[in-house]
């Protein structure tokens, strides 16, 4: 008798149970992660590449072998865990030591499940692994370095709990029962949310955070969260470092009341200030005071660079030229002579120039009129002496040879050699004397024009021929009427820088040009002379003279020189 079983169902089940588990092989050995899995016996069914890697160095075949026979030396407590995790249990460790069968040791956290049969009983056991050597070594690092860092620094696992805090956290070793706090608890109320997305943001997406917040103990802290990674790239904790700031946000507060202040006393200053950018020169801001002095709407005055305003500005530093420049322009084209100020601020956070410049054209206009009649009493009084000299101490001595000659006839031959050399000295004398006299009083005292009056100058000093000299007056300054006192001091620059050029240059030429454009007189006199360094000349009293007689007339007063290749003064003074 035979009895015949259909079995193509658990054929067909057993198939694919083998399918399964092939594919399960599979899905394990291309894992990722480092995993193994385990009969009860202990031997490897499958194992992911990573988790030869890690535990073998990648030459070993474990599937088959037990796990004790590939790590024979393997401490008792493992074997005592696998037993426990045999019985249903799941266990599992954040550090441990692991040593490998070559001997090598690392860190390493791991995880131990049970898995289980289709019938609900108990198959084996699954391990997961990861090494965390280098992850352990930045902790130690962490603690080495920032234990005693005055910044508060933390490391905080995903849930936010506290794994580590150093001494910077105020309560010293106390900080140390904060571990396992939710770090979020540690801040006030409301801190809570701004660092709480921040913590968020930093786990997703990897990258640092920073914010700024106040402290459970009222201090202001600066807290920037780093990622530490796993192997595999993904964030397993941030390190939060906390520094703080206090100090420096009520500096910050007093910052801004200082310039709330600086604001109230700007507006509202009777002096005209500016703000200027060092950067671009270009003004930013001027009071109220400013804009009705020069004359300026808001609009067209911010944003005006300062060469608009200079006089004459020099394009090599405008800015410097503006503080140190004495004489503005004002919108409707006045000139003013000033005073300026500056000092340098930060507002906003860019470099700024503070400058007050005060309006000083009506006491230098003073000033000007007292040293202008001081100068022409001085002058009326070498005239006067000048004067006397030849038209009474000259006529003296012009009398005296009259006199003398009358008796010339009945001298004897001897007394007549000693009568002639008198003579010879009361003409010498009547010469000097007319020469000191004309120099005194310049010859357009008595109507002539200054043009002679130059050339009568130039020719007295030329009188021994050494100097080839050139003279030139356009046909503006030949016709347009100069005011008598300003001929004088042109005379005495002129005078004085003859003087100089017969004591130091050394010249063989002497050029002297006098021209009137748009205005503006321009006196130049030059020289072929050995010339100065500027830098290592100091101004003595015969061009600090010249100078001060420019600036009488609102002029300026310029020196071009260098060794070896002459000196050229110029003079310009603006007409009215």
């Amino acid at each position: 008798m035979s009895v015949v079983r259909d079995i193509s169902q658990r054929k067909g089940l057993e198939k694919e149970l083998v399918e399964h588990k092939e594919l399960l092989s599979l899905f394990i050995q291309y894992s990722p992660a480092s995993l193994a899995m385990f009969d009860k016996e202990m031997r490897y069914i499958a194992t992911s590449q990573n988790w030869v890697n890690d535990h073998t160095g990648g030459v070993e075949q474990l599937v088959g072998k037990k796990h004790y026979e590939v790590f024979p030396d393997i401490p008792r407590r493992w074997k005592d865990i696998h037993q426990y995790c045999l019985q249903g249990n799941i266990e599992k460790c954040e550090e441990d030591i692991f040593t490998r069968a070559n001997g090598t040791v690392d860190w390493i956290r791991w995880e131990v499940h049970p898995w289980h049969k289709p019938d609900g009983s108990i198959g084996g056991l699954i391990i997961f692994t990861e090494v965390i050597t280098q992850r352990k070594k930045a902790t130690e690092l962490f603690k080495r370095q920032f234990e005693n860092s005055p910044d508060i620094i933390l490391i905080i696992d995903k849930e936010f709990r506290i794994e580590s805090i150093n001494r910077g956290y105020p309560g010293g070793e106390h900080a140390k029962t904060l571990i396992g706090v939710n770090s979020i608890d540690i801040l006030p109320e409301e801190s809570q949310a701004l660092a709480k997305a921040a913590i968020i943001q930093c786990f997703e997406t990897g990258k640092n955070q920073e914010i700024e917040c106040r402290m459970r103990y009222g201090n202001w802290a600066r807290s920037r969260f780093v990622p530490i990674n796993y192997a595999d790239g993904t964030v397993s904790h941030l390190m939060i470092i906390a520094t703080d700031i206090t100090e420096q946000k009520k500096a910050e507060e007093s910052i801004r009341q200082s310039e709330a202040n600086y604001r109230q006393i700007f507006e509202h200053s009777p002096a005209p200030m500016w703000l200027v950018s060092e950067a671009t020169n270009r003004v930013i801001r001027g009071n109220q005071a400013c804009l009705h002095h020069y004359g300026y709407a808001p609009s067209e005055f911010e944003g005006m660079n300062l060469e608009n305003i200079i006089l004459q500005p020099e394009k090599t530093n405008v800015l410097q030229n503006f503080i140190a420049g004495e004489r503005h322009v004002k919108k409707s084209g006045e000139v003013i002579d000033v005073v300026c100020s500056s000092i340098p601020v930060i507002i906003d956070g860019e470099k700024q120039i503070l400058i007050v410049s005060i309006d000083v054209t009506e006491r230098n206009q003073y000033e000007q009129k007292l040293a202008r009649a001081a100068i022409k009493m001085q002058e009326e009084e070498r005239y006067e002496i000048g004067g006397e000299l030849h038209d009474n101490v000259c006529q003296i001595l012009t009398a005296s040879q009259l006199s003398l000659s009358m008796i010339k006839k009945s001298l004897t031959p001897e007394a007549a050699e000693f009568f002639n050399q008198g003579n010879q000295y009361i003409s010498l004398a009547s010469k000097e004397i007319r020469n000191l006299s004309h120099r005194l009083a310049p010859a357009f005292f008595d109507e002539a024009t200054m043009e002679d009056a130059f050339r009568g100058l130039l020719y007295g000093f030329n009188v021994a021929k050494k100097y080839k000299v050139k003279l030139s007056f356009d046909c503006n300054s030949r016709n347009f009427p100069i005011d008598r006192d300003l001929q004088l001091n042109l005379y005495r620059i002129l005078q004085e820088q003859l003087k100089n050029i017969l004591k130091y240059a050394n010249a063989s030429t002497i050029e002297v040009n006098f021209s009137i454009k748009n205005k503006i007189l321009r006196m130049k006199i030059g020289d072929d002379g050995v010339g100065f360094d500027m830098g290592k000349i100091k101004e003595g009293i015969g061009l600090a003279n010249m100078n001060r007689r420019v600036r009488l007339f609102s002029g300026n007063f310029t020196i071009e020189s260098s060794t070896g290749k002459g000196c050229e003064i110029l003079v310009e003074i603006p007409l009215h």
